[in-house]
């Protein structure tokens, strides 16, 4: 998906949802930092190799079949959208409710969608500092809401919307919007929340010194969330985070308890989660995942010694061995090391494959075909 799609997409929806044109311009000003990462990372290897071709690996079916089957709801056909029942399974009374709703039609998605909630909501009693979220109904009646926080820090939940858990996804077939069979609207009502303050379409000026004033940010928004949307204090609370949601949903979920647990918090998810410092969490396992994978990722010998040296000079190696176990052995010093042996084994694995991807460690998902995402990432 080009990320012009998704700024114009997002835009649409913020219009809609009575969001001011000076809001929706500084956001689309502002991209996310993945973008960013992925550019950068293309074009280094562009520079340095020249485009590569990369190694088509066909789908395994044996491990395909290893997946359980998943019931597709007669909503999601990619080719009708909801037609013919577009009436979400949620139903708000309060005018403010009403304002942000947003209808089946979306620009930039050919078919109808059920109807949804976006706009921004509030921290505090400054209505000028707010979060922007974006709420679906689930596919069949729920009394469970699932909040969708995404990583960074300061990446925008849409795109976990678009790319991952939502009603429809923009991913692997260029611009083209498509249902996305396995949203989490199959199983609950499901919110993104772009934050912290300064994330995507908030406004405001961000203020958080740490992950505590951020859970005190956000439990003031779901205060003034609820009581623009109080139908939903009935449904029992999920909070998942991914990447970098690792550090804020135990902060945020923590804050809820302590301040009485007054929305019904059920539990929490983190995905993929960071939740200790760079090192500890990504250097020092760098060396041992890099021989572990150099096969599939395509690493030679060469490269593997490099990462090794790194490794070594920094003393990261052997480390997750020695202390890494429960129960621990003995306590232990952060590693400080003005080198990163994963940003080494990053620049490695894509010199030999521009679209490595480190969420996805089997060799039927390292590959894809190179054209389109260079395309994608050289063009923004």
């Amino acid at each position: 998906m080009k990320y012009s799609a998704l700024v114009s997409l997002a835009l649409g929806a913020a219009t809609m949802a009575h969001a001011t044109p000076v809001d929706t311009v500084q956001a689309a000003n502002r991209p996310l930092n993945v973008i960013d990462t992925v550019r950068a990372m293309v074009q280094k290897s562009i520079a340095k190799n020249g485009p590569r071709p990369v190694k088509q690996v066909a789908p395994d079916a044996q491990a395909d079949a290893l997946l359980p089957p998943l019931p597709i709801l007669s909503g999601n056909n990619p080719s009708k959208g909801c037609s013919p029942n577009c009436n979400s399974t949620l139903k708000f009374s309060p005018a403010q409710a009403k304002a942000m709703e947003i209808g089946n039609n979306i620009p930039g998605i050919p078919f109808p969608v059920r109807n949804s909630w976006g706009g921004n909501i509030p921290i505090g009693t400054d209505k000028n500092t707010t979060l922007y979220s974006w709420l679906w109904g689930a596919e069949q009646k729920s009394d469970d809401l699932v909040i969708w926080l995404q990583g960074g820090p300061g990446c925008s939940s849409l795109s976990g919307m678009l790319q991952e858990v939502g009603p429809f996804q923009y991913f692997d077939v260029g611009d083209t919007p498509y249902v996305n069979p396995y949203s989490w609207t199959n199983a609950a009502n499901i919110l993104f929340v772009e934050s912290p303050l300064g994330t995507g379409y908030s406004t405001g000026v961000p203020t958080a010194k740490d992950e505590n004033d951020v859970a005190a940010q956000f439990a003031s928004f779901l205060d003034n969330y609820y009581k623009v949307f109080p139908e939903l204090k009935s449904n029992k609370l999920w909070i998942v985070g991914e990447s970098y949601g690792g550090a804020y949903v135990p902060y945020i979920s923590n804050y809820q308890y302590k301040i009485g647990n007054p929305h019904n918090l059920q539990g929490v998810g983190i995905i993929d989660g960071t939740f200790t410092n760079r090192p500890i969490q990504t250097d020092v396992v760098t060396y041992s995942y890099a021989k572990r994978h150099q096969k599939e990722i395509g690493l030679t010998d060469g490269d593997i010694a490099q990462i090794k040296a790194v490794s070594d000079q920094c003393g990261y190696t052997g480390f997750e061995d020695r202390y890494l176990r429960y129960p621990p052995t003995e306590k232990f010093a952060t590693p400080s090391c003005a080198q990163s042996a994963q940003n080494t084994f990053f620049d490695l694995a894509m010199q030999r494959n521009p679209c490595f991807n480190v969420y996805h460690g089997e060799s039927r998902d390292m590959f894809f075909e190179v054209s389109n995402t260079e395309n994608f990432a050289l063009s923004q």
